[in-house]
């Protein structure tokens, strides 16, 4: 961004003079700033990617959520609730213990059955047929 304000700026600028088109000059500060927040995005969304589950066990009592940065564990006896959508389940820890991880798509599932899975869970399913905000 520097380099491109002290070097590239001022050839712009004698450009634009020169030829006495100011649309240039007005063109080149419109990607100077519309740059750098294209590159934060794109970085977000990697980092996203790099926290999205990967895979969802539950063993011993535990749910683990692994994803390529990092694994967490919550203990089971700690759902609050199971929303049960379509195509995934979000898993809803009390106040406090939040966590975003914990989204299991149901064709992910390896081992054991969608009934075992939710049997862990028994009293705490709500269905959803639909995301919030979508009309179907």
């Amino acid at each position: 961004m520097l380099f491109a304000m002290l070097v590239v700026l001022p050839v712009i600028v004698m450009f634009a003079a020169w030829v006495k088109s100011w649309g240039v000059l007005l063109g080149y500060i419109i990607i100077y700033f519309a740059v750098p927040p294209i590159i934060a995005l794109c970085r977000r969304e990697k980092e996203w990617l790099a926290l999205t589950p990967k895979k969802i066990i539950a063993e011993d009592d535990y749910l683990i959520c692994s994803t390529d940065k990092c694994t967490e564990a919550k203990a089971i006896a700690d759902v609050r609730l199971v929303r049960a959508f379509d195509e995934f389940y979000e898993i809803v820890f009390p106040f406090g213990n939040f966590s975003e991880k914990f989204i299991c798509q149901k064709d992910l599932l390896v081992k054991g059955t969608l009934e075992e899975f939710e049997a862990l869970f028994e009293g705490k399913i709500e269905k959803n047929n639909h995301l919030p905000g979508i009309k179907r």
